[in-house]
């Protein structure tokens, strides 16, 4: 050992080392081999690896670091003993480079790759601000580097509501818009997030390269459209199975068939999952339609009911029920009888054609049906004459009337029942029906017309014999005569008459239009029509519609007189008093007279006319105030002012007057 080193023998040897003489000879021998304490050359610290745990005073090894030598043995021999010296002197110290630990290696790493990524980011973001980012679509289309109004114009085609969508069935191919089909888009939203896309996380602008950002059209669709177009292609594309059909000859009663046919349906519930998904999506522009197909009744079936109908077709139809039985004989039967589906078209039976029976039904009705009868009354067919143009009293006059037949009832058939009727026997190969019917009483019965005895209300004007307007007169006079109106009930003059045609016997005569005097077939009835306003008038009754004349007839009582023109121009009044009411119409060469029977309470009237006053632009007018009285004492007052322009001549056209509506009554 050497005197100028003392050996620590505190120092407790390494793990493994074992203490004895021979390492002490070790340690001595190693530090002569390499040099004397005191050597400036040598440093310990740099030559000796003591290793995890080493101490000084371990015995030095040449390996890895870990207290073993590399390749299991030292060169010097075993126990790792230094080698031999060979004369040459000590090795020279070289220079040795510290290793940095594998933290800080790591650390310095992925710094180097964060500066890297970051600068890649800060890169990116300005080479496309203003831009989307690379690799940013819309509903499938690229929009990547391109400007917010390129964005928009591309958005704008995508959105588009004409955009045309194809729907494809079998045998059918049908179009359909995005719009029509509920597309609603919000462009702005759409571009807004085509901007913004990748843009809000730290490596959005780097990841976008490698994975492309999609953003969807921001859109909603709206259910009431899309279910509209869903309905309109299922209706284009529904076909109910087709039963098949008979043709039955009505002479020979022949009966031949057609064949059935299978219908299709369309799913209407995944064609609307499916038209809405390519509403939203662009790129989405052809959709399958789903149809499902439906069977239809056999033939076997078809053939088994044409058996049924010429079984049925041995018989007539009876209907009895409303008087005497209809009877339909078979060839008229063969015109009705037809193949019935059921189940949507899958099953049949025999029945009826609808349409054929409701007209069999309806000719039934044309033969039984009996309109209800008023009683029959008889009174005198002219009674007194009033015809003032002037001021004109008037009150009830006892007349001469009898009852001399009850009302009859009312008969009438109900066709919509019948025709199911008719439906039902041949469903249940019965050759009877019960035709149902319903009743309405009289209008006026013999206990309400016998309350009829007075004339309340009368009036005559005059014509010229042999003109052609008297034929037209004569001939509403006896549509209107014999007319009863109960109590509540209202008179219409064109109601009762009709049009005035060639056909009912009216001719041509002169008539006013448009302020000119014109032929026109029925010219003269207004005649008629001034009469009976004139009768109702004096009778107190109620008026509901009248309009004097535009132009003034001197044969007429001034602002007293109503025309006529179908159906446009009526005159109407309503019986308001407690009896009915009988008009008798009288004409002879001279007038015509039109008088009312009734009981109006002795209602008198006074009919007082102003005097005439120059009309503005036209003729004169006039006002006339009817005035009544009640047998209470109450009295009304009813002033109507009328207005009449000037003939109109091809020289000196003019506008037509304005006429006065109703009179309000006064008390």
């Amino acid at each position: 050992m050497s005197a100028d080193r003392p050996r620590d023998h505190s120092t407790r040897p390494s793990a493994g080392a074992r203490p004895s003489s021979r390492g002490q000879r070790d340690d001595t021998e190693h530090t002569r081999a390499f040099g004397a304490p005191g050597d400036e050359d040598f440093d310990h610290t740099r030559e000796f690896d003591f290793g995890p745990g080493g101490r000084p005073g371990d015995r030095p090894r040449r390996g890895d670091g870990r207290g073993r030598d590399v390749g299991g043995r030292g060169r010097g021999g075993r126990h790792g003993s230094p080698p031999p010296t060979t004369g040459r002197g000590p090795r020279p110290n070289r220079p040795h480079r510290e290793r940095r630990p594998a933290w800080q290696r790591v650390a310095f790493a992925v710094a180097a790759v964060v500066v890297v990524l970051g600068l890649s980011i800060v890169a990116v973001r300005a080479a496309y601000s203003g831009k989307a980012l690379p690799g940013t679509e819309v509903a499938g289309e690229d929009v990547g580097g391109k400007t917010e109004a390129e964005v928009r114009a591309i958005v704008r085609i995508l959105a588009d509501p004409a955009r045309r969508i194809t729907l494809v069935a079998p045998g059918k191919t049908l179009r359909a818009s995005a719009g029509g089909a509920g597309l609603q888009a919000n462009e702005s939203q759409t571009v807004k997030r085509a901007m913004d896309a990748r843009r809000g996380s730290l490596f959005g602008p780097l990841i976008t390269f490698v994975a492309p950002s999609n953003v969807d059209l921001v859109a909603v669709v709206e259910r009431d459209a899309l279910r509209g177009s869903v309905a309109r292609v299922a209706g284009t594309i529904d076909r109910k199975p087709y039963a098949g059909a008979l043709t039955i000859d009505p002479d020979t009663l022949a009966i031949t068939t057609k064949a059935s046919a299978p219908g299709r349906e369309v799913d209407r519930s995944e064609l609307t999952d499916r038209l809405e998904r390519a509403v939203l999506d662009p790129q989405e522009t052809r959709v399958e339609v789903p149809v499902e197909t439906t069977d239809a009744v056999s033939d076997e079936r078809v053939e088994e009911v044409a058996a049924d109908a010429e079984q049925y077709l041995r018989a007539p139809l009876v209907l009895s029920g409303a008087g005497k039985p209809y009877t339909v004989t078979p060839a008229a039967l063969s015109k009705i009888l037809a193949l019935e589906p059921l189940d949507g078209g899958r099953e049949a039976r025999l029945g009826v054609n609808t349409e054929e029976a409701s007209a069999l039904a309806q000719r039934v009705a044309a033969a039984r049906d009996r309109a209800a009868k008023s009683a029959t009354i008889s009174a005198p067919s002219r009674g007194p004459i009033v015809d003032g143009k002037a001021e004109v009293s008037w009150q009830p006059k006892k007349a001469d009337v009898s009852v001399t037949a009850d009302g009859r009832t009312g008969l009438a058939v109900k066709v919509r029942d019948l025709t199911t009727r008719i439906r039902g026997a041949v469903r249940q190969n019965s050759h009877r029906a019960t035709v149902p019917t319903s009743t309405t009483k009289p209008p006026v019965s013999k206990a309400a017309a016998e309350k009829i005895d007075r004339v309340i209300g009368t009036f005559t004007t005059y014509y010229i014999a042999g003109q052609p307007r008297v034929t037209n007169i004569k001939r509403i006079a006896r549509s209107a005569d014999r007319t009863v109106i109960p109590p509540g009930g209202q008179f219409s003059l064109n109601g009762i008459s009709g049009e005035r045609t060639l056909a009912k016997g009216y001719v041509e005569a002169p008539f006013i239009a448009g302020n000119k005097i014109e032929p026109s077939v029925g010219g003269g009835v207004s005649q008629f029509s001034t009469t009976m306003y004139n009768a109702a008038y004096f009778a107190g009754l109620r008026l509901d519609a009248y309009r004097a004349h535009s132009l003034f007839i001197d044969r007429y009582p001034a602002g007293r007189e109503s025309t006529l023109n179908f159906p446009d121009i009526d005159m109407k009044w309503t019986n308001d008093t407690g009896a009915p009411i009988l008009v008798r119409a009288y004409t002879d060469d001279a007038g015509v007279t039109v008088t009312l029977y009734g009981n109006n309470g002795g209602r008198k009237v006074v009919a007082k006319p102003g005097s005439r006053e120059p009309n503005p632009g036209g003729d004169f007018q006039i006002t006339v105030t009817r005035e009544i009285t009640y047998r209470d004492g109450r009295v009304v007052t009813q002033p109507l002012t009328t207005k009449y322009a000037n003939e109109v001549t091809e020289e000196a056209p003019t506008e037509p007057a304005p006429t006065d509506a109703a009179p309000t009554p006064t008390q």
